[in-house]
């Protein structure tokens, strides 16, 4: 896949299911999400559709203190 047939936006979420559905919206429509850093989504066009659930860790401050 060339640079160019990667899609970026910039989003920012407040609440994670709105953050859930709008990926679910783009990903009906055949976006599939390759990479999220800082708030940019990465994705490319396909001709599947996809479903996404956003998914927490239940402490991710755990491992960087329990040494």
């Amino acid at each position: 896949m060339r640079k160019s047939d990667v899609r970026k936006i910039f989003k920012l979420f407040l609440a994670y299911i709105k953050e859930e559905d709008w990926l679910n919206e783009l990903g009906a429509q055949g976006f599939k999400l390759i990479d999220c850093k800082n708030s940019y989504y990465y994705f490319e066009q396909d001709e599947q559709s996809y479903q996404y659930k956003v998914d927490f860790p239940s402490n991710p401050w755990k491992s960087l203190f329990s040494q």
